[in-house]
């Protein structure tokens, strides 16, 4: 049996009849690793762009500091004659420009780097905090679901032994049959096979006294009595039937009684088994 159910806005199905639910918190879970997949590729994409325009900033700003130093080379001969200044005086003019320009190409680099950090900084946070919705998310779903996989597990387990309750009675003609399907239900892991056997064993029950009662008739004074417990079900059903000194046998009370308290059993078989379900 297929489920639907929405989650996040949108359908998922699921075709697995025993965990629907954690089958579609799955399915969820795998979309929005996708997702996440996809906003990582376009993030490191955008990142490395944005790297590129950092990059591209700061190379302009070190290619601008070499044109001015190579014009300011170029241009102190002349400043430095116009100023009559020779000899060991020009040379240290010379090393003020290089010292200049080595600092400017320090700075440069240094906020180069400071740049590409904050920046690579952000995309690590924006990455981080869409982790942090992601999961949170995933809990608040996995919560969600499970508890929806817990509920229609128990539901299944009430369909399933109700489903057992109105097909057990008079389903065999033997008590040999109804022993060998509580052996069979005994050796089973049926997490309802305590109430599934109670009931069987009530059928089997009611089979016994229909043989027993349709096979009297005897003489008179002659009494048959029969009790049984039911296991896990809490109820019993003892049948009585009584010859007259005529020698005919009543049967109908026997019936009667009977059918009464075989249906009271199973109702309170059913409901022990719903109680149950539901811790």
């Amino acid at each position: 049996m297929a489920v639907t159910t929405n989650v996040g806005g949108y359908n998922y199905t699921s075709t697995n009849s025993s965990t629907p639910f954690v089958d579609i918190y799955n399915q969820y879970k795998k979309s929005l690793e996708d997702q996440r997949a996809s906003y990582v590729n376009s993030q490191n994409t955008q990142q490395a762009a944005d790297e590129q325009k950092v990059n591209s900033s700061y190379d302009n700003n070190a290619r601008q500091y070499y044109i001015n130093n190579m014009q300011a080379r170029k241009n102190l001969p002349n400043e430095l004659n116009a100023q009559g200044i020779n000899g060991g005086a020009s040379e240290s003019a010379l090393i003020r420009l290089n010292t200049a320009y080595g600092n400017n190409l320090a700075q440069n680099e240094s906020g180069r780097a400071s740049g590409l950090s904050t920046l690579r900084q952000n995309y690590t946070n924006n990455l981080d905090e869409y982790d942090r919705t992601m999961q949170n998310d995933l809990s608040e779903k996995y919560l969600t679901l499970m508890e929806n996989q817990r509920q229609y597990e128990q539901d299944q387990r009430e369909k399933d032994l109700q489903y057992f309750a109105n097909s057990i009675t008079g389903r065999f003609n033997s008590v040999s049959a109804y022993k060998n399907l509580i052996s069979q239900l005994q050796a089973s892991n049926d997490p309802m096979k305590e109430y599934k056997i109670a009931l069987a064993q009530q059928a089997m029950v009611a089979l016994q006294n229909s043989q027993s009662s349709g096979g009297g008739g005897g003489g008179g004074g002659r009494s048959y009595g029969r009790s049984y417990g039911s296991s896990g079900s809490g109820s019993s059903t003892t049948t009585t039937t009584s010859s007259g000194s005529g020698g005919g046998t009543s049967l109908w009370k026997t019936t009667s009684n009977t059918s009464k308290a075989l249906k009271s059993g199973l109702a309170k078989t059913i409901n022990a088994a719903k109680k149950s379900a539901k811790k």
